[in-house]
């Protein structure tokens, strides 16, 4: 699609807290893994300016301790804490990150990948970016690959958010397919032309909220969908 694109506000947030992470290890660079999304930095987004000071802090402390995916240095915006609730706080093991923002913060930090279809998806349900609110849990130390999202819809049925959200990717090019992930109906949706190493979100909706697991582990899928509403 790409769903979390190198362009992706989440890959620049997953970016800056992967930096306060080896700040906290004394500074030691890494190799990305194959798995690691391109890391870019939002020129004035809040988790970069979270990131120099944590990295200011660890390298004050001396101390060898990553901050855990909790540690409240971290900052990250949570313009909807209700809507990040549910989400899982764990898959796979690993410990997730999560944050919320208006669906209008992410369409302004993003090109490309799935950004081109949450316009036409609002234009057809009659919502504006500024009405929809986005929360994201995903593993930003990238153990897990998965990344799991929360779309809150006012005012619209269920039916009606699942079904122009496919529509909304059929119109853009992609392959819409309809199946069952632990006896949820759902949308698998493939990018055609993907730019990043995640194609294929599964999306359905529940209590007026899209969620999209995005994730190319069939094994965190299914966890993701029990732990999901």
């Amino acid at each position: 699609m790409t769903f979390r694109s190198r362009h992706s506000f989440a890959a620049m947030l997953a970016a800056s807290l992967i930096t306060v992470v080896m700040a906290g290890c004394g500074g030691a660079s890494a190799t990305p893994s194959a798995t690691t999304r391109p890391a870019q930095t939002p020129a004035q987004s809040s988790a970069s300016k979270s990131s120099a000071g944590s990295s200011a802090s660890a390298a004050g402390s001396g101390s060898d301790a990553s901050p855990s995916a909790s540690d409240d240095s971290l900052a990250l915006p949570h313009a909807d804490s209700k809507l990040e609730a549910t989400l899982p706080k764990e898959l796979g093991g690993a410990p997730l990150q999560s944050y919320s923002v208006s669906l209008s913060v992410y369409l302004g930090s993003s090109t490309g990948g799935d950004s081109v279809l949450y316009t036409p998806w609002l234009v057809s349900m009659g919502k504006t970016s500024q009405e929809v609110t986005m929360a994201v849990a995903t593993d930003v130390t990238r153990s897990e690959n998965v990344i799991v999202e929360a779309f809150a819809v006012p005012g619209v049925s269920d039916a009606k958010i699942a079904s122009a959200f496919g529509d909304a990717a059929t119109g853009k090019g992609w392959k819409v397919t309809s199946g069952f992930v632990a006896q949820k109906s759902c949308l698998e949706i493939v990018d055609p032309s993907p730019t990043g190493d995640l194609s294929t979100g599964y999306a359905y909706a529940k209590a007026g909220v899209l969620y999209v697991v995005v994730t190319d582990d069939p094994a965190l899928l299914l966890e993701t969908y029990i732990h999901l509403p």
